[in-house]
């Protein structure tokens, strides 16, 4: 069941990104691509439930990882898009989920790593993943603009940069979903000292460090931006910047940890 929920998910990903790049250009189909966005959704919340969620507890290797942040994206820009489409970033995003499913489906499993979690556990571990998922796309995000402001400083007004909105308008919700992942990372932080153990024991002490350095990054462009007007490609260099100091911090461990080393 869990191999048809993935394909099932990933063909419903691959037609919903088609759908928007199409909207891009031509406008409509804005309701036939939620309809198959939310099919998508359903399909790989079932995949999730199957994988993630074990009899033992919680399983998250970096497979079942990398696919929970990639739905919590996917949710997140979905109902986003129900009040202002963000066709550019939601077809990026939705083809990096695919890519996730895919590659679940196709390689061979990782060890299983199911660990019992109470509350405050469970709390530290919603709010890594949603600071993850915010902050992958605020980093999507401002990799587009950079692509942008590029096109638009050499007047090569090419391709799907001429569907894109304006500059102003990326610039806002970029900084949205800086300030929301900002305010979650910070909530992951902190249950995570409360919560999680020794933070800085020999096999945790790289990601905490990694970790707070991305927060103090995403704290310094979030003060920047409102004491000083920090914009535009400042703030693209500060936000990919801070995401893959995540990005090494969690997934990049793990992926040392669980695919190079394998188990022990």
């Amino acid at each position: 069941m869990s191999t048809i929920s993935g394909i099932v998910a990933l063909a419903a990903y691959l037609i919903t990104q088609i759908l928007l790049l199409m909207r891009m250009r031509r406008g409509g189909l804005l309701a036939v691509a939620l309809l198959a966005w939310g099919v998508g959704l359903l399909a790989h919340g079932g995949l999730l439930s199957r994988t993630l969620l074990t009899p033992d507890g919680l399983d998250l290797n970096l497979y079942h990882a990398l696919s929970a942040i990639a739905w919590l994206v996917s949710a997140l820009l979905f109902f986003s898009s129900l009040h202002e489409p963000q066709e550019g970033l939601s077809a990026l995003v939705l083809m990096l989920a695919a890519v996730i499913i895919a590659l679940q489906l196709l390689l061979p499993d990782l060890r299983p790593h199911p660990v019992a979690v109470g509350p405050g556990l469970r709390a530290h571990i919603l709010s890594s993943l949603l600071a993850y998922a915010l902050l992958l796309l605020a980093a999507v995000q401002a990799a587009i603009m950079g692509y942008q402001d590029w096109h638009l400083h050499h007047h090569q007004l090419r391709g799907w940069v001429r569907y894109l909105p304006p500059l102003t308008q990326m610039e806002r919700f970029l900084f949205q979903l800086i300030g929301l992942g900002f305010a979650l990372l910070t909530v992951a932080l902190v249950t995570g000292w409360l919560y999680a153990g020794d933070l800085f024991a020999p096999h945790q002490v790289h990601k905490t460090v990694l970790s707070l350095a991305a927060w103090l990054l995403f704290g310094g462009l979030l003060l920047g931006h409102a004491v000083a007007g920090w914009r535009g490609m400042t703030a693209v260099r500060w936000t990919l910047g801070g995401f893959s100091l995540l990005l090494l911090g969690y997934l990049g461990s793990k992926f040392v940890q669980e695919v190079i080393l394998g188990p022990a």
